[in-house]
């Protein structure tokens, strides 16, 4: 039925929030190259650690950013990232819905995004800064709905050299609809 019962040798520390993952996630990464487009999500995802994200071509996401670094605790996917690289990528278009919150829950409004993905029913970001080590460098970011970048939940984060090209320039095309707000 999928369900583990795992034995740990040493007692862990753990609070309201942690979460405890075996460290098999993809680590060591290199996404290079490729172009992501006209998708109804998001252009990247990154549940990992120790990786590269180096150019590469984001155009037209709809409700999720260009590029998300997270935790997904509501489908307990992927584990605390952590020694990211983003540089030199292109985004263009991203997050073209501008929707806050879809089905109960929270979502990023940038075009880079790194945060812990709260549970369904939560209606903000959940507190700590478990993701660690990720610089954001050289990236363009061409007509961002709002933030062009967005960092929650993370430390130790090096923002540098990136261009922002007609900031919050694209109206919500549906956000306030499916909000239960007229125009």
């Amino acid at each position: 039925c999928g369900v583990f019962e795992v034995s740990i040798d040493n007692p862990i520390e753990a609070g309201k929030h942690d979460f405890v993952t075996y460290g098999q996630d993809g680590g060591g990464f290199i996404v290079r190259g490729n172009y992501f487009h006209d998708n109804i999500s998001r252009g990247i995802r990154l549940l990992s650690s120790n990786g590269v994200v180096v150019g590469n071509r984001i155009e037209r996401t709809w409700y999720d950013p260009g590029l998300t670094v997270s935790l997904q605790l509501q489908w307990l996917e992927g584990s605390v990232s952590s020694n990211i690289i983003i540089r030199d990528n292109v985004f263009v278009d991203c997050n073209r819905a501008l929707i806050s919150k879809v089905i109960g829950h929270v979502l990023p409004l940038a075009t880079i995004s790194i945060f812990i993905d709260p549970p369904l029913g939560q209606d903000q970001l959940l507190p700590g800064r478990v993701i660690s080590n990720i610089s954001i460098e050289n990236n363009t970011i061409v007509r961002p709905r709002a933030a062009a970048i967005l960092v929650a939940n993370a430390r130790d984060v090096r923002i540098t050299d990136n261009r922002i090209v007609q900031p919050a320039y694209l109206e919500a095309e549906s956000a306030g609809e499916l909000l239960g707000i007229d125009g």
